[in-house]
């Protein structure tokens, strides 16, 4: 809920869970993509030799990264917070969301025409 709280700053963020019913289903990534940003531009001027290889996490997880696959990109998957304005069509009711909250979701997991 808005508002002013003295013990806590406001919720700036609110939680959103996507559920399928089924294990297989269609994702299309690449219709959400964003711009890779002014950061690798200014990044990949100094890339090493090692950035062409894949780095192991040393912490034993299991995920690894390799620099060089974001070369030559323009546009990157989005990370897990979405930034949308709250421009909602009911603004004198307190649950409102942004209307391009479902616009979003309704691109990552359809093609025009789907039903």
């Amino acid at each position: 809920m808005p508002g002013y709280w003295p013990n806590r700053f406001r919720d700036a963020w609110e939680r959103l869970i996507q559920f399928n019913k089924q294990k297989d289903f269609n994702m299309y990534q690449e219709s959400v993509q964003i711009p890779i940003g002014s950061w690798a531009e200014k990044r990949f001027e100094t890339i090493k030799d090692y950035d062409n290889k894949r780095f192991e996490m040393n912490t034993g997880s299991g995920f690894s990264r390799k620099v060089s696959n974001w070369k030559d990109r323009e546009l990157v998957n989005p990370d897990n917070v979405l930034h949308l304005g709250v421009v909602g069509y009911n603004k004198n009711h307190s649950a409102t969301f942004p209307k391009h909250l479902p616009e979003w979701f309704i691109k990552l997991f359809t093609k025009k025409d789907d039903v």
